[in-house]
């Protein structure tokens, strides 16, 4: 029993490690300082990287990267939720957003996914 204890808790470490880094319904930039500060840093993904791909940036996503967001993957076009990817290492954060005005970007929710 001890064991599967042990082994349970050992299982949530990954998740439990970030959790005092981002809070759902936090500001992306407050998220963005807490990792930069513990070390992680952004991904720039290939949808969005326009002068490699020929994808012309639009909306919303010309402006976040404008503002240096260089880590934004991708936002809807039919709802106001962008995404953002991080590395630590070989460890991944990618967080999904809701707003539509740079300074108000809440986090929706994070998950450790990498992007493709």
């Amino acid at each position: 029993m001890r064991k599967l204890a042990w082994a349970v808790l050992l299982a949530c470490v990954p998740i439990l490690a970030y959790a005092y880094i981002i809070k759902n319904g936090m500001t992306l930039a407050a998220a963005r300082s807490s990792l930069f500060h513990d070390g992680w840093k952004p991904i720039v993904t290939k949808k969005l990287n326009a002068r490699d791909s020929g994808n012309e940036l639009i909306g919303i996503e010309k402006t976040i990267r404008r503002e240096g967001f260089n880590e934004l993957e991708a936002c809807a076009v039919d709802r106001s939720q962008c995404i953002f990817n991080y590395k630590k290492g070989k460890k991944c954060i990618r967080i999904v957003t809701q707003g539509e005005d740079i300074s108000r970007l809440m986090v929706l929710s994070w998950t450790n996914d990498c992007p493709d």
